[in-house]
């Protein structure tokens, strides 16, 4: 129980709520869709299936201490700025499953990606003057994204 008491609930709020947000997109992608999208070709650093739902739990983890520290410092220069670019950024993420995998519309699940790499980076500068550290924590996000661009634009370029 001490433990809880040291931890921002707010926090463990928004861990939960991403990761039931994560959970029910992904119940989205059927069993068809992966049928469809095991048998595209894939670029050669495409990892195993079940690596991505590991790597998606910690980003949620990490996007989530973004929002909360964005959020406890929203009334520093250029918080809410990066608080709104943040939520776009999200609903986008959140929006790039149906698109690549329901839709199929693999074109435009890669504008979606350039979009949210384009808005998370925005946010990272928008908040860097007075939490620089926050800007940090975006890098790993950022990086994962421009690694999912790599596979999008593979999944094209080897099927399209």
């Amino acid at each position: 129980m001490d433990f809880l008491h040291k931890v921002d609930r707010a926090w463990l709020i928004v861990v939960g709520f991403f990761i039931v947000v994560a959970a029910t997109i992904g119940l989205l992608t059927s069993h068809d869709n992966m049928v469809w999208y095991n048998g595209l070709n894939h670029p050669a650093a495409t990892p195993p299936n079940w690596v991505f739902p590991l790597v998606w739990t910690g980003l949620y983890v990490l996007l989530a201490s973004i929002l909360t520290q964005i959020w406890k410092h929203r009334r520093e220069s250029g918080m809410i700025l990066s608080l709104g670019l943040f939520a776009a950024q999200m609903i986008l993420n959140w929006s790039w499953n149906p698109i690549f995998f329901v839709a199929q519309s693999l074109y435009v699940a890669l504008f979606v990606l350039i979009a949210m790499i384009g808005l998370s980076l925005l946010a990272a500068l928008a908040s860097a003057e007075s939490r620089p550290i926050i800007s940090l924590m975006w890098l790993p996000y950022v990086a994962w994204l421009g690694f999912a661009l790599y596979l999008n634009w593979g999944v094209i370029a080897l099927n399209v």
